[in-house]
């Protein structure tokens, strides 16, 4: 389970928050470039946490069924800022 949770994050959120961080540079949000931003670097450090085997794989498949569930729904964004 924890290799489908990386795969999710480096493949399909980790992208899309890029995009959207793209998008709020854009306009001028500097709170929503910033959210996303460390949002980014938390995502970074749970592929470092899955890699060095800190999470269990209980643990990777509760968050990939969060955030899957979320991204899914298209308020991603809003459940997880």
């Amino acid at each position: 389970m924890c290799e489908a949770l990386e795969r999710l994050i480096n493949d399909d959120l980790k992208p899309f928050l890029k995009s959207a961080c793209s998008a709020f540079e854009r306009e001028g949000d500097t709170l929503r470039v910033a959210e996303i931003e460390e949002l980014l670097q938390s995502l970074n450090e749970m592929v470092e946490d899955i890699r060095n085997g800190v999470m269990d794989s209980w643990e990777c498949g509760e968050l990939y069924e969060e955030f899957k569930t979320h991204r899914e729904s298209g308020d991603f964004l809003d459940k997880i800022s």
